[in-house]
């Protein structure tokens, strides 16, 4: 019979009477009466954790503070220790100032113990990857048919990736002891490499970012046994190296100029600054873990949003943002337009600085792992080829949105498509203002049907369709249609929706999705997006409403990089000026008239001592603008040039 134990017993004991306990099953209770049939050496694991509870305590120990009996996956510490550290945090009952600090200290010190005892006390239990499991896993049946098909072009990489990964991470009894298997199931593998290593390489990548014609079927395991295959896939390596040249340095100074341009949010500063105004936001399923940690209004009042709340996907929420602040100081935040977030933020670190850092530190790692991080490439633009090149053109400005060709004496246009691609049609209605919803969230379109109308919307001719998909996906309506759809409604029948679109000569679509860049492109974008203008491709100051451009920065960074919301509110809150065509670059108070503008004229006009840092410093002193110009906001580096007492904006 199994030894029952109290949580609260077992974590009062030292280290050394935790190991002497018992081997085999025991039975653990904890504080809310629930028990647990486990087994020492998970309890043992979970003592090391229980330090936290020692050390700061008034939170009772709870199931979820245990390892319990699931499988040991990549990261499961992280989890654990992120579950105890924020219980122990609401359940202590002196919140002083550096309370997380301390903490930390100790959640550190915790892992590090961890590591160390995993170390000296498994070492006999480390065993390496056997070429008999690969062999074993190629010749499975159902990977084996995988290759087949996409040997035979009757499966393409991207579903042939997916059967494999479904086929390791089954616990079939045919893979059960497979070492490759078992480190899949355990997420101690890259999904990236192992398809490529077990299933195809895929297309690949001249260094000039261009498609090479034919992709490699065969997969690492397999070998290239063909000179062309051999000669292609040593590219990924030359790019690898070019990466780690001026693409490494260029990363590092994208990151030293973004953060001379948020670091004008210089502080959190009080609890609720009670501003009315906030952004509209489309909820979809990959949101959950983006919006963790923030606020949205409900009823009045600001409420967290909970990752959990499945019933907030597609409904438009109303989310507290660093745009919409009202702090009287326009270069502080509240705790509750940033968010939980907030807490952590260290002492005397400025915001603007720590916001930006984790987006873009893993976008340099990004480029330094090219070779090891590098997948199957697709196309990357709608195909104007026959029909469609008479319908529609790219925007001269960005090719990926597609704008109207075709013209007729109404200038009126009819469109349809399944009502199940278009979740969020009815938040086009709720939002109030359409221009504030980010398109890629109200739509998927991967099929369009258009066909020309009189001026009172009836159709004139045939229905002309066309396929929207880049790779596997679809592609979004875009805010023209929706002013459209918002404007005339739209009809559905048998689950199509037919919108009519009225003065649409010249203006765009569809957006296309920007599938399958390299790094290198990808990092030219966020660039763009911040410091460019609208004239190439999408910018920051190509958007009006501060919802739509923050919607549109977090899409931009979760191609690549999954982040918080509050991290893509940091750039487009930056971003922000009262006039900056009347020469004035203050960041404006949440809800007032506000003009956006890049980066780069930012940098350069809104504070001096930013602009001596950033470039061109005989162009800032010889500026009689930087005289001329007296009220500026605050900046961290003022300081180092003698600035007299910070001008601060109390408006």
């Amino acid at each position: 019979m199994a030894n029952i134990y109290a949580a609260s017993t077992l974590c009062m004991l030292t280290e050394k009477e935790v190991w002497a306990l018992p081997e085999g099953p025991m039975v653990v209770e904890f504080a809310d009466g629930s028990t647990l049939e486990t087994g020492k050496r998970r309890t043992v694991l979970s003592w090391y954790f229980w330090r936290m509870h020692r050390e700061f305590p008034g939170c009772p120990i709870l199931p979820s503070h245990h390892v319990g009996n699931r499988s040991l996956t990549k990261g499961f510490d992280q989890k654990l220790g992120a579950k105890i550290f924020w219980d122990v945090y609401e359940g202590y009952p002196d919140k002083r100032e550096n309370l997380v600090w301390e903490m930390s200290k100790v959640s550190y010190e915790i892992l590090n113990t961890v590591h160390n005892i995993t170390v000296a006390r498994l070492a006999g239990y480390v065993t390496t990857v056997d070429l008999e499991d690969v062999i074993e896993l190629m010749d499975d049946p159902v990977i084996r048919e995988v290759k087949d098909k996409i040997e035979a072009d009757e499966m393409g990489f991207k579903e042939g990736y997916e059967r494999i990964m479904q086929e390791l991470k089954k616990d079939k009894p045919a893979l059960r002891n497979n070492g490759v298997a078992k480190m899949t199931r355990a997420n101690l593998l890259s999904e990236k490499q192992l398809v490529q290593f077990i299933g195809a390489r895929g297309n690949t990548f001249a260094t000039d970012g261009s498609i090479f014609m034919y992709p490699i079927k065969k997969s690492y395991a397999d070998g290239f046994d063909t000179l062309y295959d051999s000669i292609t896939e040593s590219r990924s390596a030359s790019r690898a190296l070019l990466m780690n040249d001026d693409p490494l340095k260029d990363s590092e100074y994208l990151n030293r100029r973004m953060q001379l341009l948020a670091a004008v949010v210089r502080s959190v500063v009080g609890e609720d600054c009670g501003t009315p105004h906030t952004i509209p936001w489309l909820v979809s399923e990959q949101d959950m873990h983006g919006l963790k940690g923030k606020y949205h209004m409900v009823d009045g009042r600001p409420v967290l949003f909970d990752p959990k709340d499945t019933s907030l996907i597609g409904q438009v929420i109303n989310i507290r943002s660093i745009t919409m602040c009202q702090n009287d100081d326009t270069g502080t935040v509240c705790k509750t337009c940033l968010g939980q977030i907030s807490r952590i933020v260290p002492p005397r670190t400025n915001v603007g600085h720590f916001l930006t850092t984790d987006p873009l530190s893993s976008l340099s790692q990004l480029i330094l792992s090219t070779k090891h991080v590098e997948t199957s490439q697709g196309a990357l633009y709608f195909s104007l080829d026959g029909e469609a090149g008479k319908w529609f053109r790219y925007d001269p400005d960005n090719r990926s949105a597609v704008t109207l060709k075709r013209q007729n004496a109404a200038n009126t246009f009819l469109i349809r498509f399944a009502e199940e691609e278009a979740p969020g049609l009815n938040s086009v209605l709720q939002s109030g203002d359409p221009a504030g919803l980010l398109p890629q969230r109200v739509s998927c379109i991967t099929e369009l049907q258009i066909a020309n109308a009189d001026g009172h919307g009836q159709q004139k001719g045939d229905w002309s369709i066309f396929n929207l998909r880049i790779g596997d996906e679809g592609s979004a309506l875009s805010s023209d249609v929706l002013e459209a759809i918002a404007r005339n409604g739209w009809k559905t029948v048998n689950g199509v929706v037919e919108v009519r679109l009225d003065g649409f000569k010249g203006r765009p679509v569809f957006i296309t999705p920007r599938r399958s860049e390299s790094m290198l492109t990808f990092q030219r974008r966020i660039k763009h997006f911040v410091f460019g203008s609208e004239e190439k491709d999408e910018a920051i100051v190509s958007h009006k409403h501060p919802g739509q451009a923050v919607a549109a920065m977090k899409r931009l960074f979760d191609e690549k990089i999954k982040v918080n919301l509050a991290h893509a509110e940091i750039f487009v809150r930056a971003c922000m000026t009262v006039n900056a065509y009347a020469n004035d670059y203050r960041l404006p108070r949440g809800g007032d008239p506000f003009v956006f503008m890049s980066a780069r004229r930012i940098i350069s006009n809104r504070s001096v001592s930013a602009a001596l840092a950033f470039e061109g410093q005989k162009r800032v002193i010889l500026n009689h603008k930087s005289y001329l110009t007296h009220e500026r906001p605050v900046h961290p580096l003022d300081p180092i040039i003698g600035a007299d007492a910070p001008y601060v904006d109390n408006r």
